[in-house]
Parts: C-alpha cells; structure tokens; sequence
C-alpha cells in the first residue's frame, strides 16, 4: 500500500470534525429554521380562520401555543387536524376563554377611547395604558401555557400571574415579542398571517427558557450539594 492510499483511508475512515466517521450536516439549522417558519405559518392561517368570531380568538391562540408547545417538546408537527383537537380541547374548557377576555379588551377598548377623546392627563394615562395591555397581553400569553386540559382557567391564571412576577426577564421578552409582532403587522397585510403564531411562539419560548433555567439551577444546586460531601471538601 502506498503512503497516498494510506493518507486517503486514515481520512475516509472518520470526520476529523466529530470524530464518529459520520459528516455533520451543514444545512441543519437552515431547514430547522425554515421547518419553525413553516409551522408558524400555518398555526397563524389556522389561528385567523378559527378567530374569526372574535369571541373564539383566545380560545384559538390557546390552540395555537398548545400546537406549537408538542412541536417543541416532541417534535410533532403542526397540522390541521391536530390543531382542530388543541382548538376543540380549549373550546370545550368552561366560559373562561371567552367571558373573560372580551370584558377585559371591552374596558380597555373603553380606556383608550376616552384616551383619545382628550381625557384629562391622557399624557400620562396614555403611555400607562399600553404599558397595561402589554402586562395583561404577556399574562394571557402565560395562562395559555399553563393551561392543559384538565386544569381549570383560574389554576392556570393563577400560575401566570406567579410567572410574571417570578420572571421579569421573560416578561421583558415577551413585551418585546408583542412589539416585533406591531412591527411586523406595520410591513403590510401579507405577512399578517403570521402574526398569531408569533405570539404563540415566543410564549412557548419564554416557558422553556425558564424551565430550562430552573432545571440548570437545581443541577447546579445539587453538584454543590455533593461537592460538599465529597471528604476532598471535608479535608
């Protein structure tokens, strides 16, 4: 065998990149990315047509975050039947998801009409509304992920009133989704589509975010916990 077929089976016989003879792919996270867009696009169509009613609308996004939260945990995909049972699970949940919401944007439908009609200090009371409904927009975005069919809306509200409060971080987040989305809404009525899934998605996002950091957290806590008994920290 000559040095040059020596040379050429030491390389073919692994990747030096990895070392376990098999390529990694280069294209990996462009298609996964791709593959996200997709799936928020067509949670987003589904999520317009079933919100048509209006009084259906935080039912469907409930729909579209319980779709979207399988897709990220598991991978399955999101499709229309699958998001017809997320949407029939949520309808089916008691008066919460509809009663509740519509009185609440019916109030703050009312704020900002007087807002606008020249409300005394509606230079202050301006700026704190918004800032309200985004507060109310991220904890409704909390409940929808909280909520699993089974557990009762006020169970659910409960939980993402204690996640805003325990996690600013992820409100934060969350409140700069909610502009992304204004933002995006701004381009024009083609990418419009997308809008209800982006909230949806960056609701799943923020969620995993926290778990993922309570769960390094206790991972942490539990190596120190064990560094403390090793006889290497007694001594």
């Amino acid at each position: 065998m000559t040095a040059m077929d020596e040379k050429a089976g030491g390389t073919g016989s692994s990747d030096p990149a990895d070392g376990t003879g098999r390529r990694p792919s280069t294209g990996g996270g462009f298609a996964a990315g791709l593959a996200w867009l997709s799936e928020v696009l067509v949670t987003g169509v589904l999520t317009l047509v079933t919100a048509l009613p209006l009084v259906t609308a935080y039912v469907s996004v409930t729909a579209a975050v319980t779709v979207l939260r399988q897709r990220a945990d598991d991978g399955t995909g999101v499709t229309v039947p699958g998001y017809l049972r997320a949407w029939r699970a949520a309808a089916g949940s008691g008066w919460w998801p509809y009663l509740v919401p519509v009185a609440v944007t019916a109030v703050l439908t009312l704020d900002a009409v007087a807002v606008g009609a020249g409300l005394p200090g509606a230079g202050v009371v301006g700026p704190a509304l918004l800032l309200a409904t985004g507060l109310l927009v991220t904890v409704a975005l909390r409940a929808c992920v909280a909520w699993r069919p089974g557990t009762g809306w006020p169970v659910a509200a409960t939980r993402a009133v204690a996640r805003t409060r325990s996690d600013p971080a992820g409100t934060g987040l969350l409140l700069l989704a909610l502009v992304a989305v204004g933002l995006t809404a701004s381009m024009g009525p083609v990418l419009w589509p997308l809008l209800p899934g982006l909230p949806a998605l960056a609701a799943v996002a923020v969620d995993r975010r926290r778990t993922a950091t309570g769960s390094a957290d206790r991972r942490a806590a539990a190596g120190a916990v064990e560094a403390g008994r090793s006889p290497a920290y007694e001594r």
